[in-house]
């Protein structure tokens, strides 16, 4: 198991610290402590088990992005890089949501500057592959809270697969890793609200489960049975 901490600077001098350690739960013990110190935003660990991503807040919003050979229980990263700033009208975000796809080749960001970043882990510090990003919603009382969930789908051959991801547009949108993030046909619209979209959780169809559950920031909360004739959910 792995653990963060998420502590605020009490003093004012922005420099957030925290705690990130890998526990042995059988033994109940920490088995290794890792070597960032920032506050934790986000972590993953790649389907294999073998390498763990993690992402932290530093100074000036700096947000540095890790990876950790587990594998070895090795505390020191093998790669290290910075999240791209935001490119939104506010300057400060965190990372939501930091995930694999089933390969464990990319990873994708989901951020709360409404944005999404495509990595590929062989090549972390060349920076993202692509960026997805969620339509600016008209703000109502508030900034929203950005992308707050991502997460991977595959076809049933597993030879295609999309990023999906909920965002403060108030939709959950899909996103396909092949083509262009400029292509008009990228963030296809899956489900959309009235308000921003809290949570939603995508089910495995060819199982029998729900294609998708939506909870958005008003208290509404939708499951998604199945497709109609024009591709369009049907809850």
């Amino acid at each position: 198991m792995y653990t963060s901490s998420e502590a605020h600077d009490s003093n004012g001098e922005d420099k957030d610290e925290g705690f990130h350690r890998a526990h042995d739960i059988s033994r109940g013990r920490v088995l290794f402590p890792f070597s960032a110190n920032e506050s934790g935003d986000a972590g993953a660990v790649s389907p294999d088990g073998s390498i763990y991503v993690l992402i932290t807040c530093g100074e000036n919003n700096q947000h540095p992005i890790r990876l950790y050979d587990v594998a070895r229980k090795s505390g020191h990263a093998v790669a290290e890089t910075r999240l791209e700033p935001s490119a939104s009208q506010v300057a400060t975000f965190e990372a939501t949501t930091a995930t694999f796809s089933s390969e464990g080749r990319l990873l994708a960001v989901a951020r709360s500057d409404n944005a999404v970043h495509m990595y590929d882990i062989r090549a972390l510090t060349k920076g993202p592959l692509a960026t997805f990003k969620h339509e600016e919603l008209d703000a109502v009382g508030s900034a929203g809270y950005g992308a707050v969930h991502a997460c991977w789908v595959e076809g049933r051959d597993r030879r295609r697969v999309g990023i999906v991801s909920g965002g403060n547009d108030g939709c959950v949108r899909v996103w396909d890793p092949l083509i262009a993030s400029s292509d008009k046909s990228q963030g296809k619209v899956l489900a959309r609200t009235e308000f921003d979209v809290a949570y939603f959780a995508m089910g495995d169809m060819w199982t029998g489960e729900k294609p998708l559950v939506l909870g958005h920031c008003g208290g509404g909360l939708y499951v998604y049975d199945h497709l109609d004739g024009d591709g369009l959910p049907i809850y």
